[in-house]
């Protein structure tokens, strides 16, 4: 398999890509602010770094314990699979209600699939179709349940020390929220820079109305950020998941705050699963990733024991 050519990115474009990173929403006047340049200046950059491919696309990270889901996800370790099977079943998964994205990891499971549910019997619906379907090419499987959520930005870009921190299902509380607001959420789940204008199209209401629906979306917290998707293979990067047990679980603190100074660290759950904690990375190979482990280890004394792998391929399902 050819590697993918790496792409050299200024200070320029390295400044853009984080301040997207911390809102992607940002119009192009507040990004030129933020860098000292024009507005025309900023679309160009963006605008060739989508075209480089760089950056995949905008999405919103949305709070889906506001709307009374529950986040779980299922690992499946393949049986005789062909890849013509293995595309059949990614895409009936894609088409289900209740599917919010999946990967590929190598790891002892094949793929992983995420899934936001209102109780187990609306999961155990789902997760029969899949069986009844694709059987055949499922050994085995295994769930976890999001407990809670940490997404911090990808200060790597920039090489600086992590500060900023979305923190996800850490309120039980349900708002009040009608179809508009779900259409409208959906219409930007995968496109969080669409404008007010299409939003409206979209959804049949004015461009004030949907600003008003926006802005209450954001006070309930049930959309909690505005992030890229970045192709950081192009950087020189790789996408690694790290599932840690606890040997004290009074030390998560100590854990998570390393996670949140670590450049590197680009999330940090927590999971009902034998492994309690779920790490992911963009890093530049296993062995700095292995340093980075030891290292956590020393400082944080709260590992009893963890596994690694890497996220082979990584996809957000548009619903």
């Amino acid at each position: 398999m050819m590697e993918k050519k790496l792409i050299k990115l200024d200070r320029k474009d390295k400044r853009i890509l984080y301040e997207l990173d911390l809102n992607s929403r940002a119009s192009y006047a507040e990004l030129a602010k933020k860098l000292k340049t024009s507005k025309q200046f900023i679309r160009y950059r963006m605008e060739r770094l989508e075209k480089l491919k760089i950056i995949r696309y905008y999405y919103t990270y949305i709070n889906y314990m506001k709307l009374g889901y529950t986040f779980l996800r299922v690992q499946i370790k393949f049986k005789n699979a062909t890849e013509q099977k293995k595309k059949e079943l990614l895409n009936f998964i894609s088409k289900l209600d209740h599917t919010i994205g999946y990967h590929y990891i190598g790891s002892r499971w094949d793929l992983t699939i995420g899934f936001v549910i209102k109780d187990m019997y609306e999961f155990y619906s789902t997760w029969e179709k899949i069986l009844e379907k694709k059987n055949d090419i499922i050994e085995n499987y295994l769930l976890g349940f999001y407990v809670d959520y940490n997404i911090y930005s990808k200060s790597y870009i920039i090489n600086k020390e992590n500060k900023s921190r979305i923190k996800l299902f850490k309120s039980k509380e349900i708002v009040k929220y009608d179809n508009v607001d779900l259409k409208i959420l959906n219409s930007i789940l995968k496109n969080s820079r669409k404008s007010l204008l299409e939003i409206s199209k979209e959804v049949g209401i004015s461009t004030k109305s949907v600003q008003n629906k926006i802005k209450n979306l954001e006070k309930e917290k049930i959309i909690v950020g505005y992030n890229i998707f970045i192709n950081f293979e192009l950087l020189g990067l790789h996408f690694f998941k790290v599932e840690v047990k606890l040997n004290n679980h009074n030390k998560i603190k100590e854990l998570r705050e390393y996670c949140h100074k670590h450049k590197n660290v680009v999330y940090c759950n927590k999971i009902l699963s034998p492994n309690a904690i779920e790490i992911g990375m963009h890093i530049s190979s296993a062995i700095e990733l292995q340093h980075v482990i030891s290292e956590m280890m020393e400082k944080t004394k709260a590992i009893e024991t963890y596994e690694y792998y890497p996220v082979l391929s990584e996809n957000l399902i548009k619903k």
